[in-house]
């Protein structure tokens, strides 16, 4: 893959990450320099940002604080450790995910801990990045989400973008580790602060030295991968509207596949729709195939269920093969949009049970359909549709009639 093309996805994940409706331009008069200029990336007539250096492995920010911001504190030498609502808590495991810090505490304390990095940083690689922000403020600020679980089990999220002092830094990637130390005060009003030292566990996609890690098991993966096919279409057009939805990675097992649906336009051209289905072999995740817009991506699967699967697996598989079935019988070339598969079974009494929610293009209200399996010596397989109030008591292993 060629840098302009890089640069382009990353432009495309600064906007899309902005909000669900993104407008890409590119700016054909500046050519690759000014698409470099957009993501801080690129060299500039004007006074270079002192603040945006770059880094070979991601970006390496000093931020300059406010006039009346103060000396930076210190980072404790000590295992991150720190206190919320006036009760202290130890940080049992920290995670790189896409380039965000998640902070866990160790113990029944729930009070999570994350440091957002924005725009184009959101895939760098952060191995070898300092940040030293007192009192933040500005839109290259990192965003901090504190996220609790209340005693009822709902959880909250508060979100800081200004008015904070986080210093970070990270080490060297090693054998998938990053080695770092933070101090990080919130405003007064939240009540939370947390220093010291740590080692982070990396995960999820990153861009390393320029280049795409395709083993990541994670979303944005397939998103990645997702506007690079895209780009193929027209690199040198306008894509307006662009959103991705319905990102669904299945890591488990020998065979990981996925999924995802795109909206855009391209151009001049006519919205569109595609749904993409993702393999990984040989450790590097790649698209294998594009679904239509009346077909349901599980009744497509990369790799077919067999009787050793879990009946989860199969019975949503042979739904949506008898769904998409009957609604391409009855809705020539529409598209099916298919919300939830709640699957309940009984091994004893050798039932299950698949209900499907689902809408048909040209109409916003969702439908539900119930079907019937029972299990037999050559595995499931599909025993009627159920009626509207009939469905399958797990517990018991009965169908009952709902009044």
């Amino acid at each position: 893959m060629n840098k302009k093309s890089l640069v382009q996805i990353l432009i495309l994940v600064v906007l899309l990450a902005a909000g669900g409706g993104a407008y890409f331009v590119m700016q054909q008069e500046k050519g690759l320099d000014g698409l470099l200029e957009m993501v801080g990336l690129g060299s500039s007539t004007s006074t270079p940002d002192a603040t945006a250096t770059p880094a070979k492995s991601g970006m390496q920010r000093r931020e300059k604080p406010g006039a009346d911001a103060g000396p930076a504190p210190a980072i404790p030498a000590h295992p991150a450790k720190g206190k919320y609502q006036g009760k202290d808590f130890t940080v049992a495991e920290a995670v790189v995910d896409s380039g965000t810090l998640i902070l866990r505490p160790e113990g029944g304390a729930f009070v999570e801990v994350r440091v957002v990095p924005i725009g184009n940083e959101r895939w760098a690689m952060p191995a070898g990045k300092k940040t030293s922000l007192v009192k933040a403020s500005g839109a290259s600020a990192p965003r901090i989400e504190v996220v609790t679980r209340e005693p009822d089990g709902k959880t909250a999220e508060n979100k800081y973008k200004d008015q904070y002092t986080l210093l970070l830094e990270y080490g060297p990637l090693k054998d998938g580790k990053l080695a770092g130390k933070l101090y990080l005060e919130l405003p007064a009003a939240a009540k939370l602060s947390v220093g010291g030292t740590f080692e982070a566990r990396v995960g999820g996609f990153h861009i390393v030295d320029g280049k795409p890690d395709l083993s990541a098991d994670s979303p944005d993966t397939l998103e990645y991968l997702t506007l690079l096919e895209i780009l193929k279409a027209g690199p040198d057009q306008e894509l307006k509207n662009a959103m991705l939805r319905d990102m669904r990675v299945h890591s488990e097992g020998t065979k990981p596949s996925g999924y995802l649906e795109a909206s855009y336009a391209l151009g001049d051209a006519a919205p569109v729709t595609r749904r993409f289905q993702f393999a990984k072999a040989k450790d590097t995740w790649q698209v294998v195939r594009e679904l239509r817009v009346d077909q349901i991506d599980e009744a497509h699967p990369v790799s077919k269920p067999s009787a050793k699967d879990k009946p989860e697996t199969i019975l949503a598989y042979l739904s949506a093969v008898k769904l998409e079935k009957d609604l391409n019988n009855k809705f020539k070339k529409k598209g099916i949009y298919v919300a939830e598969f709640k699957t309940r079974y009984n091994l004893k009494s050798k039932l299950g049970q698949c209900e499907v929610t689902y809408r048909v293009e040209g109409n916003d209200t969702p439908a539900t359909v119930a079907y019937l399996f029972r299990q037999g010596p050559q595995g499931w397989r599909l025993d009627r549709q159920l009626g509207d109030k009939e469905r399958l008591n797990a517990d018991n292993g009965r169908i009952e009639k709902r009044k």
